[in-house]
């Protein structure tokens, strides 16, 4: 694989962060000094014991060596995670989600050789608790959508995988003869198979992808887990921190010219049943219920609730971030900028809740481009960096370069604009009134060029039709709908063409410290 940097693209965020000093966003620069500050914070860290007993819990009998290891260093003081989370779509969904965890796994291993007193461990963080099914249940590959559908509703890591079998058929069927399609056909009928639930069948897939680099898998829905969370729970629901503290940081950031992310509820948790998670709502009565009304409790009744059942709540999109500080020895957290983005609302919820912020690290972004799509661009005379272009654009550079007529007619209008104000300021001084109308014949002799430059463009682009038709074709590909490759397509043609191995070269291939676009060209 070779490597390509493409300028950065991530400006909007380092504005973002240099406008706003509750957070340090990773700039490539302050690595070590940064994560060293954000382990002496980390020292005091109390749920090592009970942290490390629920990971091994959920993983079960069927745990790699290397995963077990990092899951038993947990137990140890000088033992600290980075961590990226992500929803638990279908075979991880679109591309980007493979980065954020090579980027994580790169990040845990460029800290361990810089500091060897301390030992860091990637975690990914299943999002199991998220009830957006639609967002969780398709899948892209080939330009074709692939969709589960499935009756079941909820927090989607709880769905049971028994439909699911319609749509790994059609998978299946989609694969070809690539050469390793069918031993990873085997391994996602393995994983996706079974009396699973969802949540499970990532974990097994994910483990099967990224285990052997030491990644630790993590579903927040759980027990005991919740039970650290409960207090923090309970005093969002009682007193209500969250609003005015967020609506503040919010006007901050307005004032600043940055639009919010994520507009904070009066209580930002939901109530979570077999079945449903629901928003949790305070009545004008002082009384608690499920939005639609359906379930309601006075004060004491959710309190009382809330302690002796803590799984039954579940925090949104601004406290889940409070609830994985609280539960891991995080330093660093590995997000897209949506993500990210929404992080830097938080510093004064994490500051009223006595959590440390760990530092943001934007995932890397990666185009894969195989063999034949290098020798289309070859043959085109396309450069990595004009892939960021529109195709319009592209197609002007291409006919600029290939057209044996010159193309770029600048020179002439500049020499014509010029005669018309040499000959403007002629007729003016035999009378003022001639320079208007000379001007005026000047702008029909451009429109004239113009047109001129139209039509030949036009007969060049006919001689050349086949070459664009073929650059729109990459474009589209490499950017369905306008929208990077990566955030639409699924990874799964990159396995079944490449196989599992290629993964560690991807991963070779990424860099946490480095914010440009990197552009892989596979085998």
């Amino acid at each position: 694989m070779e490597k390509v940097l493409l300028s950065e693209h991530q400006g909007h965020l380092s504005a973002l962060w240099k406008n706003y000093s509750g957070l340090s966003l990773n700039e490539g620069n302050q690595l070590e000094q940064q994560i060293r500050s954000k382990i002496a914070g980390r020292k005091k860290f109390e749920h090592r014991e009970l942290l490390s007993r629920v990971l091994l819990q959920q993983y079960g009998e069927q745990i790699r060596p290397e995963v077990k290891t990092n899951i038993l260093r947990l137990k140890e003081e000088n033992v600290f995670t980075v961590t990226t989370g992500h929803q638990i779509c279908l075979l991880g969904g679109p591309s980007f989600s493979m980065y954020k965890i090579l980027t994580t796994i790169r990040l845990a291993e460029q800290l361990n050789k810089v500091q060897s007193e301390n030992y860091v461990v990637p975690v990914f963080w299943m999002a199991t608790e998220d009830h957006d099914k639609e967002e969780i249940a398709s899948l892209n590959l080939f330009g074709k959508e692939l969709i589960w559908n499935t009756p079941q509703e909820g927090a989607v890591g709880r769905f049971s995988i028994d439909d699911l079998q319609d749509l790994l058929n059609e998978l299946d069927a989609l694969k070809g003869t690539l050469p390793h399609a069918a031993e990873v056909m085997e391994l996602i009928r393995k994983s996706y198979s079974g009396n699973k639930s969802l949540a499970q069948a990532t974990r097994e897939w994910t483990d099967a992808l990224f285990g052997k680099m030491g990644l630790v898998i993590l579903d927040g829905d759980h027990p005991e887990l919740k039970g650290l969370f409960s207090e923090i729970m309970r005093e969002e629901i009682i007193h209500r921190p969250t609003l005015p503290l967020i609506e503040r940081v919010n006007e901050s950031l307005s004032k600043k010219g940055f639009e919010a992310q994520v507009s904070p509820r009066p209580i930002n948790l939901f109530y979570l049943q077999s079945g449903s998670r629901k928003r949790i709502v305070v009545n004008e009565n002082g009384s608690f219920s499920e939005y639609d009304g359906s379930k309601s409790w006075t004060e004491s009744e959710i309190d009382a609730e809330l302690r002796q059942h803590p799984e039954n709540f579940s925090p949104n999109v601004l406290m889940r971030p409070l609830y994985q500080e609280l539960i891991l020895p995080n330093l660093a957290y590995v997000g897209g900028p949506g993500e990210l983005s929404y992080w830097v609302q938080l510093p004064e919820l994490f500051a009223h809740f006595k959590l440390q912020v760990p530092v943001m690290f934007p995932r890397n972004s990666v185009m894969l481009l195989d063999g034949g799509t290098r020798n289309r661009m070859e043959k085109l005379k396309i450069k990595a960096d004009q892939l960021f272009l529109s195709a319009d654009q592209i197609i002007a550079s291409f006919l600029n370069e290939q057209s044996e007529v010159e193309l770029d007619f600048s020179l002439e209008k500049n020499e014509i604009e010029k005669v018309f104000h040499s000959l403007a300021e002629k007729a003016a001084q035999a009378d003022a009134t001639l320079r208007p109308v000379v001007l005026s014949e000047l702008q029909k002799t451009q429109k004239s060029i113009e047109s001129i430059e139209g039509r030949i463009r036009k007969a060049e682009k006919q001689k050349h039709d086949q070459s664009i038709q073929q650059i729109r074709t990459l474009k589209d590909k490499l950017f369905p709908e306008n929208v990077p490759q990566e955030r639409v397509e699924s990874y799964l043609p990159f396995l079944w063409k490449n196989g599992l191995s290629a993964i560690s070269e991807v991963a070779q291939s990424i860099d946490p410290t480095d914010l440009h676009y990197h552009i892989l060209f596979t085998a």
